[in-house]
């Protein structure tokens, strides 16, 4: 029950943050201003830290990129946020997709296959 809540906090700050004006561009994160975000890294991702109530709120920049695209969308039961490239510190819009787990492992085969045919063209 504890995650399920932890969750919902995390949902309802994501989008209190984007209402607030945040927004990805290019590879920053833009206050309501035009303003780039200082970065912060997490254990595995880059995102920023917003004030909301008083509380300080960790936002997962690939996060607000996918919420920034698709909107709830990306809270249906089995829909998770891809980066298209794998590469966690590129959260463009552009590199960034929700899909299921499936969608991320074929994504993941396809990276690799591309690395391993690069690899054997140098």
């Amino acid at each position: 029950m504890a995650k399920q809540k932890n969750k919902g906090i995390r949902k309802m700050q994501l989008i209190t943050t984007f209402k607030m004006g945040y927004r990805i561009v290019g590879n920053e994160v833009q206050d309501a201003n035009g303003n780039s975000m200082k970065l912060y890294a997490s254990d595995r991702y880059p995102g920023i830290q917003v004030m909301i109530n008083g509380s300080a709120a960790f936002i997962p920049a690939h996060r607000l990129a996918a919420y920034q695209k698709s909107q709830d969308k990306m809270f249906k039961k089995g829909m998770l946020v891809r980066h298209l490239n794998d590469d966690k510190n590129d959260f463009r819009l552009e590199n960034i997709e929700i899909g299921t787990h499936a969608d991320n492992i074929n994504d993941w085969l396809r990276n690799k296959a591309t690395r391993a045919l690069a690899a054997q063209t140098v």
